[in-house]
């Protein structure tokens, strides 16, 4: 379901769990895109902020810049 935010938010969870994250940049590139086609995108911007798999991805993130 390439279109589904949700397939691609879940797949980005696994690969920051996994500190895999370049594969969890690219997965939420694809979440973040799908859910602008549904007019959905702050919801999942919420979301992805709220989840703490996601918790190192924005550490490792903040450490890049």
């Amino acid at each position: 379901m390439p279109e589904s935010p949700d397939a691609w938010f879940y797949l980005a969870c696994a690969a920051a769990r996994l500190h895999r994250i370049d594969e969890a940049s690219a997965a939420l590139k694809e979440c973040f895109g799908g859910a602008i086609k549904k007019c959905q995108e702050d919801e999942w911007q919420r979301r992805a902020l709220a989840t703490r798999d996601l918790d190192s991805f924005w550490c490792e993130e903040q450490q890049e810049i």
